[in-house]
């Protein structure tokens, strides 16, 4: 039986109500070299795996960027890039691509919005990955760009090598980065897919006011594993506020600001 706050073939389900907290920063991207790095010991196992990614985010404009990515070269990969009205995820592992688009998405600038991305692995074989995002409440099913499909077997052999998760540029693929005055507030990673629910929960908390590692209404906290609420206000660290304890590292002068949700 599917019980409040438990898991059914991958994906999590509202549980119980909990409280809220104030989050007063964010970090302001210059659009050039700087980034946060994330290690691969976290994120190379939850990308072989069903996961969810959440964060706010503010863009200065809808010009080509790429919000976060982790590359080992063309063979391993995963990113998501907006360029105009197209919002594309790219995931490519041991030579196995999946890029998938969504057209006509409209993300207001210079104001801040809520993001979310599900990767959904079926099965273990050739079962296809399906790839799933949020803007705010909207839902969208994104379309294969090509006839090509991420197998479960290959997204199970997704390999970073020495590279690492990146928020903002990466320096493993210097195309990879945000437009100058980028702000990123509240970035979470999660060890399933949340539902439509809880996904709609930390968009209704409209100022990042939901603190995710505690359930919260329709949120689930259950499958968090990485959490860095970027709250710190100073110095180079990012805190992951999950139980994996896997600090982030402001490189090359991400700013804080008090710029936030709300």
């Amino acid at each position: 039986m599917l019980g409040l706050g438990n898991s059914l073939s991958n994906i999590i389900v509202p549980a119980a109500a909990g409280g809220g907290y104030t989050n007063a920063y964010s970090l302001d991207f210059d659009g050039s070299d700087d980034y946060v790095e994330i290690s691969s010991s976290l994120f190379q196992p939850a990308i072989r795996n069903s996961f969810t990614i959440t964060m706010w985010i503010k863009i200065p404009s809808t010009d080509e960027q790429i919000w976060f990515s982790a590359w080992n070269g063309s063979a391993n990969n995963f990113r998501v890039n907006l360029e105009g009205t197209d919002f594309n995820a790219y995931f490519s592992s041991s030579w196995d691509d999946l890029i998938v688009q969504s057209g006509s998405v409209t993300i207001p600038t210079d104001e801040w919005v809520h993001f979310a991305i599900t990767c959904l692995k079926t099965g273990t074989g050739s079962d296809p990955t399906v790839i799933e995002f949020f803007i705010n409440e909207t839902k969208y099913t994104p379309s294969p760009l090509y006839s090509t499909a991420l197998t479960a077997a290959n997204q199970g052999a997704f390999n970073l090598g020495s590279n690492h998760f990146r928020i903002g540029y990466d320096p493993a693929r210097t195309a990879n980065k945000m437009l100058d005055d980028t702000f990123v507030h509240d970035f979470s990673l999660h060890e399933a897919v949340l539902s439509d629910l809880s996904i709609i929960a930390l968009y209704n908390g409209g100022d990042g006011s939901i603190d995710q590692t505690e359930d919260s209404g329709n949120y689930s906290a259950s499958a968090l594993i990485g959490y860095w609420k970027l709250d710190e206000g100073s110095l180079t660290t990012a805190t992951d506020s999950s139980d994996s304890g896997v600090d982030g590292t402001l490189t090359n002068g991400p700013v804080w600001s008090t710029d936030v949700p709300g």
